[in-house]
């Protein structure tokens, strides 16, 4: 944390473990929802609705090499 102390918007890419530590100092979370159950071992932590708002949200149908319907949502912190 320390190298991305003069970035305005730093940016923390998982795993499942440091998504969850990152959880309390985030303010913000840009997040890809696939909806379809996929075998995993990894997955991000449950977002309290008491705690974090979706501030946005973009709904897609999949695509030729990727039949999965998909959304973007954005989180902000209460």
């Amino acid at each position: 944390m320390a190298l991305a102390e003069d970035d305005s918007q730093p940016f923390i890419i998982g795993g499942g473990q440091i998504y969850e530590q990152a959880m309390e100092i985030a303010h913000k979370i840009e997040l890809t929802r696939v909806h379809k159950d996929y075998e995993a071992d990894t997955f991000f932590p449950f977002i309290d609705l008491s705690k974090w708002k979706i501030i946005s949200e973009e709904s897609f149908e999949g695509f030729k090499d990727e039949p999965s319907h998909f959304s973007y949502l954005t989180y902000i912190k209460k």
